[in-house]
């Protein structure tokens, strides 16, 4: 399989070290009922836009990531934040990285630069805390590489 702008995304942030233990990233935007099951921050990275280079296979999208916490039952702001800087932190330090995406023949090197500032979610019906950043990604299959 080739690789797509929202594997690669998944692949890059669940290699981040996070603030704290136990953080799921996935395409699907969490449900209340998964914090039973003791799953409590997920991070889901949406694409939103960007543009493809026609003559290189270089991709350069903009991907939303929102962080969602709960703990014990109720919006914990602190750690939605914390992860949130995860995502900024470990893009400013760490910009180019080989991942190894889950069902992609090829090796992918991806990095995140520009960001925007975390944002509160103030609507978040399941009560989730819930911070979101946008950031510009640069990614290439390794095969293309020269």
């Amino acid at each position: 399989m080739r690789a797509n702008t929202e594997v690669v995304a998944v692949a890059y942030l669940k290699q981040i070290a996070w603030s704290f233990p136990g953080v799921v990233v996935s395409t699907t935007i969490p449900n209340i009922n998964d914090a039973a099951k003791g799953l409590h921050a997920f991070v889901v990275p949406i694409v939103v836009g960007g543009n493809a280079d026609l003559t290189t296979p270089l991709a350069n999208p903009v991907v939303q990531v929102t962080c969602y916490v709960l703990n014990a039952g109720k919006p914990d702001w602190g750690r939605a934040s914390a992860l949130a800087e995860d995502v900024r932190r470990n893009g400013i330090l760490n910009q180019f990285k080989v991942l190894e995406v889950p069902n992609v023949t090829n090796k992918v090197r991806a990095g995140m630069a520009t960001f925007t500032e975390p944002r509160r979610l103030q609507y978040d019906k399941q009560r989730f805390a819930a911070f979101t950043t946008d950031c510009v990604m640069t990614w290439i299959e390794k095969n293309y590489e020269n």
